[in-house]
This record gives structure tokens, sequence and C-alpha cells, in this order.
């Protein structure tokens, strides 16, 4: 296949050949995420643990993707994001066989590692060729929708994990939840290699050491180890006696209420995702955009990781309205925190 350069005159510089792969590509990741979760208590009899040792599989995705996420922006700048993100396909393929065939504990660990590692290649490489596809066309920047639908993809499609997971377990079993990956890897594959144009060549580096030292392995591994102890520490948190001083919801309240309260908190996590993910897109060098997009990734992630080990301290004893409480006070607390920074950085409104 030839690269095409779009002009400002090319109609399909976005077209949905172009944008459908991408799309499907930085959904990957959200939707193995959460896919796991109905499959966790029908796993432990089956590879004989308990049900709270299942609990690997997530944390073994979340801390794989926290590390690999910048990662793979950076081999996406060094090495072309096509290349990188059809690299991530291939290992998604692999990792989706091992976790269907695999019978015991420390196999699906590695399957649900190599899922972490692959679809982490889809976010940043896609915003990789998005930001050079509106370059090639003369844009100063790419369509609203575009980086909108990316958005979509890389974040909301969170919410349509446990549906999945939760039909394929209940039709076909949990092994389903890893060979699921391969028909729509392949679909991704598929269209990738008919619809993204090739990289141009890239600049071979001229022995090991240089490769190492322009994809900085130095600095890989030390954010990896620093991941890594970031997490140990987490899940080792003991389990304070905090008291509650805000007024949410408690369990005689009306579900509308309830209902009231998580719609709001979807629609701000749906406004921040789009926001900053603009603001990077028009921050963010040019030539440091996909390490830019990875790092964006891995503190999502990070947020995730703090989110469950929040909800296994404050719900440690029991599902309280106690607890409830507790954890909108850290909310409100966290929320007050992220206001003061945006108010004060005025970087974002040039």
């Amino acid at each position: 296949m030839t690269s095409v350069r779009a002009t400002v005159d090319d109609p399909e510089a976005f077209s949905r050949r172009f944008v459908t792969p991408l799309f499907t590509g930085a959904a990957l990741n959200p939707i193995n995420s959460t896919l796991i979760a109905t499959a966790l208590v029908p796993i432990a009899p089956t590879v004989h643990v308990s049900v709270g040792q299942t609990s690997v599989l997530v944390a073994a995705l979340y801390l794989a993707c926290a590390a690999a996420q910048p990662t793979a922006g950076k081999l996406a700048e060094e090495f072309g994001p096509r290349r990188v993100f059809l690299a991530g396909i291939m290992i998604i393929l692999v990792a989706g066989v091992i976790g269907g065939l695999a019978r015991n504990l420390t196999a699906l660990t590695v399957a649900r590692v190599l899922i972490g590692i692959g679809t982490s290649a889809g976010y940043p490489s896609a915003m990789l060729l998005i930001r050079r596809r509106a370059a090639a066309a003369g844009m100063r920047e790419p369509p609203g929708g575009v980086l909108g639908g990316l958005s979509i993809a890389g974040t909301v499609t969170v919410a349509v994990g446990p549906p999945i997971g939760g039909l394929l377990v209940g039709a076909l079993g949990w092994q389903a939840a890893f060979p699921v990956n391969i028909p729509l890897a392949l679909c991704a594959l598929a269209m990738t290699l008919r619809w993204i144009p090739r990289n141009p060549a890239a600049t071979t580096p001229r022995n090991v050491r240089e490769m190492a030292t322009r994809i900085d392995v130095v600095g890989i591994i030390g954010f990896g180890c620093a991941i890594t102890a970031l997490l140990v520490f987490l899940l080792a948190l003991p389990h304070p006696n905090w008291i509650a001083v805000a007024v949410f919801p408690t369990a005689h309240s009306p579900v509308i209420l309830i209902t009231g309260v998580t719609l709001i908190l979807g629609i701000t996590a749906g406004t921040t995702s789009t926001g900053n993910q603009t603001a990077l897109h028009a921050q963010a060098p040019a030539d440091q955009l996909g390490t830019a997009s990875g790092l964006f990734r891995t503190f999502s992630y990070l947020g995730s990781i703090a989110s469950s080990t929040i909800t296994g301290i404050v719900f440690g004893s029991g599902v309280t309205d106690h607890g409830l409480h507790t954890l909108a006070y850290i909310l409100v607390g966290v929320a007050a925190t992220v206001l003061v920074l945006t108010v004060a950085d005025r970087t974002p409104r040039r």
C-alpha cells in the first residue's frame, strides 16, 4: 500500500474509513478493563482459587496499561504510529488465544498483562495519526467530531464492558471473556491494513545502544517500577476510620435521587475527559504527542487504581451510608483541588 497524503481540498482526510479502525483500536482498552468483572466469580472455582485472588486479573491489566501507555506513545513517535498500532493489535490476538486456552490463574494473568500492553497502543497511536493527518491536510486542528469520537471510544466505552461480559459469560462461560478479543482485533487489523496509510520510512538506529537511548529504556523501566511500587502501596493501605462530614443520599433515599447524582457524575466525567483531551492536543508539542497521550491515559488508570483502593478501604467492613458519605467527602476534596488548579492555570485559555 502506498502512502497517501491528504490535502486541504481532500474531503476524505477524516473519512469513516480512516477513523473507524482508530476508534475500534482505542475502544479495546476500556472495554477490556471492565469486561472481566462478570467473569471473576466463575473463574475462581475453575482455577481453584478464592474470588478475592482473582482480583489480580483486574490489577494486572491496570498496572500493564499504566506503564505501557506512555511507552507506546514514545514508540509511536520514534517508529511510526501505524506500526505501533498494528503491533498492539497483534499482541491482543496472542493474548486472546492464551486466555482462551488458559486453565490456571498464572496463564490468565499473563493474558491480561498482554491485553493491557496490546490495547495500550491504541489511544496514543490514534492521537498521533490524527495529528499528522490534520497537518498533512493543512488544518490547524482536526475536526472536533474526530477528537470527540476518539474520546468516546477511549473512555466512555468502559461502560459497555460489563454488559458484553455478562452476555458472553452467561452464554458461553467465563472463557469467552478472553477470545472475544480475537475477532475484534482481526477486524481492527484488517481495517488498519486497508484504510490507514503507511508511515514514512523511519530512521533506523545505527545500533542497539542508539535505539535504547531514543526510546529511553532506562526511563521506561524506572517508570514501570514506580507504577508497580505505587500499586503495591495502594493495595496495602490500612482501613482508617474516617468521619464523614458531608451529607449525600442514604439507603432510604429515593432511587431517582441516587440516579440523578450518578448522572451528574457521568456528565462531569464526560466533559472533563473531552476537555482534557482537547487541551492535550492543543498544548502538547507535535513531536511528543504520542508520549503525552500515553501519559494522559496512564493517569486515567492511576485514577482507576486509586478509586478501587479507596472503595475497598471505605467499604472494607460492609457497604454502609457512612462509607458512601466518606466517598462523597473525598470526591468533594479532589474536585475542589482540581478546580483550584484549573482556575490558576491560564495556559489552556490561550
